[in-house]
């Protein structure tokens, strides 16, 4: 829970009556190499924070193929927002790229953490607009920065280049897996 109470810590200062009540709604789930956490039809009912592990969020194309839109490692949330907040089923797969330990909170839970702990209201919103600045960064990447500078970030800021698979970052940057293997020969 350590881990949990500082990613907590980075958007909101809770009181310890309130982290325990918030620790108390957080369950552990194990999710199996290779195993999914969630699979498109689905609803996404639960928050998730990756305690240990990796997973990789892909999704269908219109003409079949599979592509990597996101991946995510210890330290960080996931939640497919749409499908959670509307109860909705998801467009994405989620898949545990190791063998990961999540700490869940159940939608019922999340909406009851909302109602009750004072500050939780305020984690959730710090949260959705940290992650959307980083998801507009990452467009903006896209779109101004060569592939060169997109894989020395994602290879200076996480462990992820040592944990997926080589085609999975390839995708999640927009790049050949042959033009990763070049890039990485670089360096």
């Amino acid at each position: 829970m350590h881990q949990f109470n500082t990613f907590i810590a980075q958007y909101v200062s809770l009181t310890a009556y309130d982290l325990e009540a918030v620790n108390r709604c957080a369950k552990i789930r194990l999710v199996s190499k290779g195993r999914f956490y969630l699979q498109p039809g689905q609803v996404n009912g639960e928050f998730a924070f990756i305690q240990q592990g990796s997973l990789r969020i892909s999704h269908l194309t219109p003409d079949g193929h599979e592509l990597t839109g996101w991946l995510a490692m210890s330290g960080q949330s996931f939640c497919d927002l749409a499908s959670f907040r509307d109860q909705r089923p998801s467009r994405f797969a989620v898949q545990a790229l190791t063998d990961t330990t999540l700490l869940v909170i159940s939608y019922a839970d999340m909406q009851h953490l909302y109602q009750t702990v004072p500050g939780w209201q305020e984690f959730g919103r710090k949260l959705w607009e940290d992650v959307s600045v980083q998801l507009i960064e990452l467009i903006v990447s896209f779109q101004a920065q060569p592939a060169e500078v997109r894989y020395e970030r994602i290879r200076r800021e996480s462990t992820l280049v040592q944990s997926a698979p080589l085609k999975y970052i390839a995708e999640f940057l927009g790049i050949t897996p042959h033009t990763l293997s070049r890039l990485r020969r670089k360096k």
